[in-house]
């Protein structure tokens, strides 16, 4: 049996959920490995790159979109991927000796320059597939050595384009999300009370707080489904919140969950960051995303591309969200029209074509 070595990095939740998607579907086609590379080389190494990327992006959101703003510059390798290809590059090199893949799939920006580099010194010497986990290519992903994109829209692959990646390299199959988000896809507009789901993302952002508040305040007969990931003590506050005050509309609090997607199917509305893969599944579910707040970079330039496709509204003043919210309540054909786009941006979204690439990669060779 053919044999697929998948690299992740768990800076943020999305890169190992993909990793874990494409193991899924791989199963009984091919023996799989999923390394998480920063791990695999060492604990320091992964509490300074994906622990540090939780406090910036959490603690310091500005500095880190200034750190990300740096990087995409078209600069060769930046300093930080230089120093991760040198420190992680002899365990992965190890790794793909002992393993011998067939096919390698980089979920993760910094994967590309450790294969690539190993590629080029003959380490490695078949097909390699980058997965980009966002809607905008950051130059980080860009490398001759990388022999198929998986993309998650059109625009990502103007993007890759426009940075000198060849067309016939690209291949909008949408971001590999589990295969549970491609069940009860048919939008459901009738839910009584209206329904809207609260989310920020697997580490559960602070300014979720304001957000919250400013939604509790809605005069319109609505329901809410809070979701705080791993923030247990947002979590907390936002229990006490509501046994303490009486609030005119129902509400779920709940902390990390396992069945999103179920929260997804009981709902006509999400309120959430713009992480590529929130947003991916809630494309897929075809549920309309109100967006708030986003962590300067990645996120920022995701919403762009959401608010271009009309897939979701950004709200850029935070007092202003029970009126957006009231207005979408009383305007089904605005929602309506967002389904429609989120039905044309995903009518190419194939999870089976995701395993049919790789297959192809590996017999290719």
């Amino acid at each position: 049996m053919k044999k697929v070595l998948i690299l992740t990095a768990s800076t943020g939740g999305g890169h190992n959920q993909v990793a874990k998607t494409l193991e899924h579907l791989l199963d009984g086609e091919a023996e799989v490995r999923r390394v998480d590379f920063l791990k695999e080389e060492s604990r320091i190494m992964d509490m300074i790159v994906a622990e540090g990327y939780d406090v910036l992006a959490t603690k310091f959101p500005e500095l880190y979109g200034r750190l990300y703003r740096l990087s995409n510059r078209g600069r060769k390798e930046t300093k930080l991927n230089d120093l991760i290809r040198k420190m992680v590059h002899r365990r992965v090199r190890e790794i793909i000796k002992d393993y011998e893949p067939d096919l390698i799939v980089g979920c993760h920006a910094f994967s590309i320059p450790i294969i690539s580099a190993l590629k080029r010194r003959g380490y490695y010497n078949h097909k390699f597939i980058s997965i980009i986990t966002d809607f905008e290519a950051h130059f980080g992903y860009i490398s001759k050595k990388v022999d198929y994109y998986i993309t998650g829209s059109d625009y990502t692959g103007l993007s890759l384009q426009a940075k000198g990646v060849d067309a016939s390299k690209i291949n909008c199959l949408g971001i590999p999300v589990s295969p549970v988000f491609y069940e009860n896809r048919t939008p459901k507009l009738n839910h009584e009370p209206f329904t809207i789901l609260v989310m920020g993302g697997s580490m559960g952002v602070d300014y979720m707080e304001d957000t919250v508040e400013a939604l509790f305040q809605i005069k319109v007969p609505v329901r809410f489904i809070v979701v705080c990931g791993n923030n247990s003590h947002l979590e907390e506050k936002f229990k006490r919140r509501v046994e303490s005050l009486p609030l005119d509309n129902p509400v779920e609090i709940h902390g990390f969950v396992n069945n999103i997607q179920e929260l997804m199917d009981a709902s006509d509305l999400i309120v959430t960051k713009p992480g590529g893969l929130t947003a991916t599944e809630s494309i897929v579910k075809n549920i309309p995303m109100v967006v708030p707040y986003y962590i300067p970079g990645q996120e920022e330039e995701n919403l762009n591309y959401l608010t271009l496709a009309n897939l979701a509204i950004a709200v850029r003043d935070i007092n202003k969200i029970g009126t957006t919210i009231a207005f979408l309540i009383n305007n089904k054909e605005r929602l309506r029209q967002m389904h429609e786009s989120m039905s044309y941006v995903s009518k190419n979204y194939s999870l089976e074509g995701v395993k049919a690439l790789m297959l192809s990669a590996i017999e290719e060779e």
